[in-house]
């Protein structure tokens, strides 16, 4: 936690230059059994104000995978490049984040959620921050903001998935 003192100054970890959000509030149902695919309709994009600054990501993603599927993950990218800290191992894919039990009820939903920090930029060009979803196993359908039960009731309710980015000065 950074320390603001009277004058403005902080002493770490550096100042937050400028923090941007983004929201999906809409569901989906999206097909993610051959291969990755990125969430509709929910980007985040920042512009850096120094090219030594870094950006700070986190990320909420609501959802559940189809009944009868065990395991769903995340990825983040940053236009067409997937970042995280994972790294592929075998034949097991690397992720920004991963949710995997073996589901009994259709109502099974989950929030998955991680952050990356992201440095060494050579210039101030605009980033633009994806998530792309992907199922592995069984049927392959990935519900995002609701259940893979969607029935319009009141056991039944709505999601909100999220991301937020931070530049951070390099100090």
């Amino acid at each position: 936690m950074a320390i603001i003192f009277p004058d403005g100054t902080q002493n770490f970890p550096g100042k937050v230059c400028q923090i941007q959000v983004a929201r999906k509030v809409d569901q989906s149902a999206i097909n993610a059994n051959s291969g990755w695919t990125n969430i509709p309709n929910f980007s985040l994009s920042i512009t850096p104000q120094n090219a030594n600054n870094k950006i700070l990501i986190f990320a909420g993603v609501n959802g559940s995978a189809n009944t009868g599927s065990y395991v769903m993950s995340m990825r983040l990218y940053n236009g067409s490049s997937f970042i995280g800290d994972s790294t592929a191992n075998g034949s097991r894919p690397a992720t920004f984040q991963t949710y995997g039990a073996q589901p009994y009820s259709n109502y099974n939903r989950h929030t998955m959620t991680s952050c990356f920090l992201e440095s060494g930029f050579s210039n101030t060009n605009q980033r633009t921050y994806t998530i792309y979803v992907y199922s592995p196993r069984d049927a392959g359908i990935i519900c995002i903001n609701r259940g893979a039960y969607d029935d319009n009731s009141g056991s039944v309710p709505v999601g909100v998935s999220y991301m937020i980015a931070y530049e951070l000065e390099d100090s």
